[in-house]
């Protein structure tokens, strides 16, 4: 979390995978009190496809907490997509500074569980004739799983279809921090991305 409220607080791009921050740098950080507020929704101003304004509520306790973000790839690289997937686990602000900065900012952030695009399923960047497929970023995956991004980053809320021929399976430990309360201990393997 640290490494995300000091790319917020430094004007960095906290959600780019290049950027490293060191522990020195975490210690600049200050939350005032070392207390985060918790929200139960958040919600999302996007344009639609016909040029109007419209909102979507994300709230990590029932269905509608899939989101999608910009990608900060490489678009020259092969199977580059255009968005980044994530569920949302937490809604969260806190007062946060750096040591040398007299005002404490409210920072608003999410923290979320990062999607990736299968590998056995990867077509073009966007194909309108098939539905692009994602799964939970796993331990063995080169990437973190969980994550902290910036609410204004956020494109929209996701509509993700279960692949429920693609079975279900363990991906965390029972218990863990990264499920809330009314999900099962198993997660389906893949999802489709409804357009």
């Amino acid at each position: 979390m640290k490494d995300h409220l000091f790319g917020r607080l430094t004007n960095l791009i906290a959600e780019d995978d290049e950027v490293e921050i060191t522990q020195a740098q975490r210690d600049e950080v200050l939350i005032l009190r070392r207390v985060m507020y918790s929200h139960q929704t958040c919600r999302i101003n996007f344009t639609t496809y016909d040029m109007q304004r419209s909102q979507d509520t994300i709230n990590p306790s029932t269905s509608h907490r899939d989101i999608m973000l910009h990608a900060r790839d490489d678009p020259s690289n092969p199977g580059y997509h255009p968005f980044w997937y994530a569920r949302v686990i937490g809604i969260y602000h806190c007062l946060a500074r750096l040591r040398n900065q007299a005002e404490f900012q409210e920072v608003h952030f999410l923290w979320i569980r990062w999607l990736g695009r299968s590998d056995s399923h990867v077509r073009a960047a966007v194909n309108p004739h098939f539905l692009d497929q994602v799964g939970f970023v796993t331990q063995d995956d080169a990437t973190d799983m969980f994550g902290f991004v910036d609410p204004a980053n956020v494109i929209r809320a996701c509509h993700l279809i279960p692949a429920f021929h693609c079975g279900q399976d363990d991906l965390l430990k029972q218990g863990s921090v990264g499920r809330n309360r009314t999900d099962t201990d198993m997660d389906y393997v893949h999802h489709y991305v409804n357009r």
